[in-house]
């Protein structure tokens, strides 16, 4: 069989996330009509010529020559072939993978001699050494004279797959040194500082690391970020007790820049002799001596070695609990109170005094807090018409009060013609009877329900969302409380009236949240 030639390679481009620079995914450069072969005067673009059905197949990639059908199948000629390729960053990880060619061939980058073979039956596999900015690669291709006039049966032609890396590559082999002893990612140490350390074959003057570091705060399970640049592939410093997180990103001078790698992580312990190390949320654990005095019934505090308590008459409201220094994520009583302080600057007082109960260290083993009733907002939903809505949107399935109280004005009757959010007071005239023409209500002064007596089932009532909410019997100092359900939207008020031209002031509605809270990150 004729020898064919077919010159393989692979080009990737990392994609980033840039303003002004197009970030590419993997990229292919194949042979093409772009690609010109030499005409005995100059470079002209090639074509894409007659393929035989033998020869190699390269997805997106042409068989090329001089023409479609070669002119000289008996004769045999030689085509000199070239592509030129401008790289504008810094060229890395170029390969030649397989070459094969009809018949003979010869490879070159910027002048020098890189491949050549003679039988398509073997393939060959070459580093390129591109260079920043224009690099030409040529190729000498002979199709052998062959005892036949027919162009199909001697066919010439030219096949590639041009690839690099024009950004700089993921930073690989991220890991951690203590002094000469290697760390892996996940890793535990007691060390005070630690190196940080990765491959080093990009170092270079053209090369800069993007370093960050995710860490946790001294006092409590905070964290912060920390970003720094560096010029060799490693960085030492102190770290803090806790879990710490480094991620590098490499980046050229010209801005290219690889992925950040995935997070490295690495846990600094101590030991506080809570006999907690990982996920020790708490440092400098000490006993609680001073409340030892003190210890109320069911509550419970640190001694250093365990968690005790003072126990109820006849084993009686659950003193069969027991609590773990890894219940509590490595932290006393005090701590814990500490903690819930900052948060909700809830005093907390008793336990201080006597011992965190049961309910406060379950609390903060579950990561979940009642913190309560939180207000959010006032409404003022006007009796002139109107929807208004809570600037707040209410978060979907969590649990709201709603607090109105006031009254307002839907008729100029003196002492009468005034509504809460729930009841409206009418004079004798307007009080709804019954069938005998008994006036019903009247036990209140004249305050009745607005449902069935109006045209609007809700009558002169605030509504909630479009519908009729019963706020409770009647308070004589208007103020009412419903629960409402977040829906993750605003909440929307209305006050129905068949007309409001003698209508004035507003109902107020204080939104409180049941607010629960975690406690830890």
């Amino acid at each position: 069989m004729k020898k064919i030639f077919l010159f393989l390679l692979s080009l990737s481009f990392i994609a980033l996330l840039g303003v002004g620079r197009v970030y590419a995914a993997e990229v292919s450069i194949p042979s093409d009509t772009s690609t010109q072969y030499f005409n005995g005067t100059e470079y002209v673009d090639s074509i894409a010529t007659w393929t035989h059905s033998a020869w190699q197949k390269i997805p997106g990639a042409t068989w090329i020559w001089n023409s479609f059908y070669t002119t000289k199948p008996r004769l045999g000629e030689t085509v000199d072939f070239r592509k030129s390729l401008e790289v504008p960053g810094i060229p890395m990880n170029a390969e030649m993978e397989v070459i094969t060619a009809d018949n003979e061939f010869t490879a070159f980058l910027n002048g020098t001699y890189f491949e050549g073979g003679d039988d398509w039956r073997t393939t060959h596999t070459h580093s390129l050494s591109l260079t920043q900015g224009l690099n030409i690669l040529d190729f000498s291709v002979i199709n052998w004279p062959y005892n036949t006039e027919d162009s199909e049966i001697n066919p010439g032609g030219l096949i590639y797959m041009l690839s690099f890396d024009d950004s700089p590559t993921l930073p690989s082999d991220l890991h951690f040194m203590d002094g000469s002893t290697r760390l892996e990612c996940g890793s535990v140490t007691e060390a005070t500082s630690i190196k940080v350390d990765w491959d080093n074959s990009q170092d270079s003057s053209d090369i800069k690391y993007n370093y960050k570091i995710e860490y946790p705060t001294e006092t409590m399970p905070e964290y912060d970020i920390w970003n720094t640049v560096k010029y060799t592939s490693e960085h030492s410093g102190a770290i803090n007790i806790g879990k710490s997180t480094v991620s590098v990103q490499a980046e050229d001078i010209y801005g290219n820049k690889s992925e950040w790698t995935e997070g490295c992580t690495i846990t600094r312990v101590e030991d506080d002799n809570d006999g907690v190390y990982i996920g020790d949320l708490c440092l400098d654990t000490l006993e609680e001596t001073s409340l030892y005095g003190k210890l109320g019934v069911n509550r419970w505090i640190w001694d250093g070695e365990e968690w005790i308590t003072t126990a109820p008459k006849g084993n009686a409201n659950g003193y069969d609990k027991i609590f773990s220094m890894e219940d509590t994520y490595g932290c006393s009583c005090i701590q814990i109170l500490d903690r819930i302080n900052d948060l909700t600057r809830d005093e907390l007082g008793g336990h201080y005094k006597f011992g965190c109960s049961q309910s406060i260290i379950e609390a903060w083993r579950d990561n979940l807090y009642y913190v309560g009733p939180t207000y959010v907002e006032t409404v003022s939903v006007p009796a002139t018409g109107g929807v208004v809505s809570s600037v707040n949107t209410m978060q979907l399935a969590t649990k709201y009060f709603l607090r109105a109280s006031g009254t307002y004005r839907f008729a100029n009757w003196g002492g009468y013609g005034i509504a809460d959010a729930e009841w409206a007071r009418r004079t004798f005239a307007y009080l709804p009877t019954d069938l005998t023409g008994v006036v019903e209500q009247d036990s209140l002064g004249g305050w009745i329900k607005g449902e069935g007596y109006y045209s609007s089932k809700c009558g002169l009532d605030v509504q909630i969302d479009g519908m009729c909410e019963d706020w409770g019997d009647f308070d004589s100092g208007h103020e009412y409380e419903i629960e409402y359900d977040g829906k993750g939207n605003p909440v929307n008020f209305f006050i129905y009236d068949n007309a409001y031209g003698d209508n004035s002031d507003s109902i107020s509605v204080d939104i409180y949240e049941d607010k629960w809270i975690s406690l830890w990150p």
